[in-house]
């Protein structure tokens, strides 16, 4: 819509005499060319796109949360097995030494025995890194905070054995 008003130079035909005008335009184009139908189209299929790129999102970090889950599990079978073997390496290292200190052993086999309790030892230490590090990965992947993990790891670092 639209107005104006004025008021013309008295010298001018139809001079000194206020004047005014008033009008309203509208547009339609019936025949857009399918312009508007192919912009609505383009919409629906960027909105499924948004839509099928969320899902799969989604479903992503369902699958890495449940493998997180996984490598807890497996990391904490692995510490309690390596724990259980180190023990008995130890207590076989044990035996060894007092078999050699009887001369029923070797000294290869007092070393042996104690290269196995250290082997074992090192495992045992890894398995409890790989804990760590799939408790670690867990949180992460739930989107937990990960510094009370780190301050635990620290006072248990901090307290003497």
């Amino acid at each position: 819509a639209f107005g104006r008003y004025e008021w013309h130079d008295p010298t001018a035909p139809l001079g000194g005499r206020p004047m005014w005008t008033v009008g309203v335009m509208a547009s339609w184009s019936p025949f857009s060319g399918g312009a508007e139908l192919a912009a609505r189209r383009e919409a629906r299929a960027s909105a499924d796109a948004a839509r099928t790129g969320r899902e799969a999102l989604e479903a992503g970090a369902r699958l890495e949360a449940a493998a997180a889950e996984r490598a807890l599990a497996v990391a904490r079978l692995a510490v309690a097995s390596t724990t259980r073997g180190a023990a008995q390496a130890v207590e076989a290292h044990r035996i060894v030494a007092r078999k050699y200190e009887g001369g029923l052993a070797t000294v290869a086999e007092l070393l042996d025995a104690q290269a196995t309790a250290l082997g074992a030892d090192l495992a045992a230490s890894r398995a409890r890194h790989d804990l760590l590090l799939a408790l670690a990965t867990l949180r992460h992947v739930r989107g937990a905070d990960l510094m009370p993990l780190a301050a635990q790891l620290d006072a248990a670092m901090s307290t003497p054995e």
